[in-house]
């Protein structure tokens, strides 16, 4: 897929991204000024499920779009590329999620530098930073509540571990 670029930098509105997920990308921004040259958003990775034969090629490429995988952010430092995921509390799923998109983005893109995988979070527990470090995914937790500015709620489980059971936003998002 052919990757719309951006700067590296803070938008007034990211394609692709949730509200919560463009504050955690711009705190990461702040923190990490740096980090990246350019950024491309909503970067679509094809999964094996195909419409009908006989739809239309307009039908297709409609399905083939809803179907499929998207990154929240592909970056690009030099000639290196790193698959984005961002997350309000990092879970053993967010694990899973990236090494599919490495999977797939290896299989489509068939990259000749270096792919990194970074999941950027609120919170981490530690298990899951484990989990990561397991598979060579590095983590970069943005700490909470920086990114919502105090607007969300979480109920904690009553165990040593304190983890976040339930998040809840306000406003639905």
């Amino acid at each position: 897929m052919q990757a719309r670029w951006f700067p590296y930098e803070k938008l007034p509105k990211y394609p692709h991204l949730r509200q919560y997920e463009s504050a955690i990308f711009e705190k990461f921004i702040e923190n990490n000024p740096s980090a990246f040259h350019k950024v491309a958003y909503d970067f679509t990775l094809q999964t094996k499920s195909n419409p009908i034969a006989k739809a239309p090629p307009k039908i297709k490429d409609n399905w083939n779009y809803l179907t499929s995988f998207k990154i929240d952010a592909l970056c690009q430092i030099g000639n290196d590329l790193c698959i984005v995921e961002l997350k309000t509390a990092a879970q053993a799923g967010s694990i899973g999620q990236m090494l599919l998109y490495n999977k797939l983005f290896r299989q489509q893109e068939r990259p000749k530098n270096t792919l990194f995988l970074l999941l950027i979070a609120e919170i981490f527990t530690p298990d899951v930073i484990e989990l990561a470090n397991d598979f060579g995914i590095q983590t970069v937790s943005i700490g909470y509540p920086n990114a919502r500015n105090n607007t969300s709620n979480f109920i904690l489980s009553h165990d040593s571990a304190m983890r976040a059971l339930i998040r809840t936003y306000p406003n639905g998002l």
